[in-house]
């Protein structure tokens, strides 16, 4: 059955829906504080404090709820909770126990989504490494907004009862967008799902392009200030107008600047790097991004390394190159937070963040990706013709358990904060607790691995070979 109560908790009723089944002895949680395990006879519940706030996760030992009377909600939520999956953002939870039966109350709050994504994919000429989807169909974005507008507004249920807390408009070149366009972007967002407030709003930008208002973040996509290599690559801009555009967008406002650049170009030496290294740090910038290049295929870079055009840098280069980043970072004063990401303390990327810890989040636009926060990824067709036939279109995949375990294992190692043990126990059991741990071993007694305060962190020496160890814990 499921019935709801009416409680009085701090001057304040509050409604409850109850569900129950057989229990032990009587007890009763109300707006615990503190991180702990609840054991009844038939229900387990641990409760840990998230970023943003308490999160809790739940599993059940065989107790059977009934269906009828429950709202599809509800059920959905109590459906969780006994395939023991984590359910973030419950505002607070009670537990009764009698001698016949076991009471679960759960009032929920909105639940965070790590945010949305909207996949601009319009470029007025193709770089030679890039390899996400994109067109030179310029004039078709005013069309684009249009059906763009639509997919949101159509698919704003699938998460109706969440908060946006990010929005990041990648491409291509979103910064192709008029500012009446992005307005009319942002606008549908916001009359369709619940942007909070102090929501991270991220343009990226071509250094050559135009400022766009209405963001709070802006991603400049710079890459590297050596000229001959900009050419290589085939970017429109040069160093000076990459400069230039930081000082702008100083000027007009932005707060949160985070720059692009990539090592291990072709024919890039040391010297070069550290010319990009000191110019970046000199901006007063407050993120960076640096990737090492990779050869995709299909892109006009393999095809020259194909032909003999130009070499891969060698890998001791490389990793000379990133050392020297990591090095370089640190005295200016940024976190190293993820293996790839570092930012002055307080300005992470919120929304990319969300991908390393597994939140959900929405995908619009070809190409676009969502996840659902539990184990459902959606991607749309990355064929504009096709989306403007159907841009509701998507293929989806269900995450296997051992899919999600190492999808865990592999985001959290690569962030500062690592894995989080107690977490993975609730979302995986003791047993796969017990098997990272005994894979971990041999690193940690060589001081590749790290555990302190139940968080299993790679040490900076071990970075080179972090695919490495993320293959030995994976299942």
């Amino acid at each position: 059955m499921a019935l709801i109560f009416r409680f009085f908790f701090g001057g304040q009723a509050q409604n409850y829906l109850f569900l129950w089944g057989m229990g032990g002895t009587f007890r009763h949680l109300c707006r615990r504080k503190h991180p702990q395990t609840l054991k009844c006879s038939h229900v387990h519940a641990r409760m840990s404090e998230g970023e943003h706030e308490r999160v809790y996760a739940f599993q059940t030992e065989g107790v059977r709820v009934p269906k009828r009377r429950c709202t599809r909600s509800w059920q959905k939520g109590f459906t969780l909770l006994r395939s023991g999956i984590e359910v973030e953002n419950l505002c607070q939870t009670h537990i009764f126990s009698g001698k016949r039966r076991t009471f679960v109350a759960v009032k929920r709050n909105h639940r965070y989504m790590a945010g949305i994504y909207v996949h601009i994919p319009f470029c007025r000429s193709r770089c030679a490494y890039c390899d996400f989807f994109s067109t030179t169909r310029e004039g078709e974005l005013p069309h684009y907004v249009e059906i763009l507008c639509r997919e949101m507004k159509e698919r704003r249920d699938e998460f109706a009862d969440t908060r946006v807390r990010t929005i990041y408009i990648g491409g291509g070149t979103p910064s192709l967008l008029s500012a009446t366009q992005l307005q009319r972007i942002l606008d549908c967002i916001s009359a369709n799902y619940a942007v909070e407030e102090e929501a991270e709003v991220t343009v990226e930008m071509n250094p050559d392009d135009r400022f766009l208002p209405h963001v709070n973040r802006i991603s400049l996509g710079i890459q590297t200030f050596d000229d001959d290599l900009l050419r290589l690559i085939r970017r429109r801009h040069d160093s000076q107008t990459a400069v230039c555009a930081v000082k702008r967008l100083q000027e007009a406002g932005i707060r949160n600047i985070s720059i692009d650049l990539i090592y291990g170009l072709p024919g890039q030496t040391m010297a070069q790097w550290e010319h990009d290294l000191d110019t970046a740090f000199s901006l007063g910038i407050q993120h960076l991004s640096a990737y090492a290049l990779s050869y995709e295929t299909g892109t006009l870079l393999t095809r020259w390394r194909d032909e003999g055009r130009v070499a891969e840098t060698d890998e001791e280069i490389s990793v000379a190159m990133y050392q020297r980043l990591c090095q370089r970072a640190r005295e200016a004063g940024f976190e190293h937070y993820e293996l790839s990401n570092f930012a002055l303390p307080g300005f992470h990327s919120r929304h990319n963040s969300s991908y390393w810890t597994g939140e959900p989040y929405l995908g619009f636009g070809p190409g676009a990706h969502s996840y659902d926060g539990q184990r459902t990824r959606r991607v749309n067709e990355a064929d504009l013709d096709a989306y403007f036939n159907n841009p509701l279109k998507g293929s989806f995949e269900r995450l296997s358990t051992t899919e999600l375990y190492d999808e865990a294992v592999m985001c959290g190692l690569r962030t500062r904060r690592g894995i989080d043990i107690k977490q993975l126990a609730v979302r995986f059991g003791d047993t796969q607790r017990a098997y990272l741990l005994h894979m971990a071993e041999p690193h940690l007694r060589t001081g590749r691995l790290v555990l302190t305060d139940n968080r299993l962190r790679l040490t900076e020496q071990a970075i080179m070979i972090s695919d490495d160890i993320m293959s030995d814990l994976m299942a």
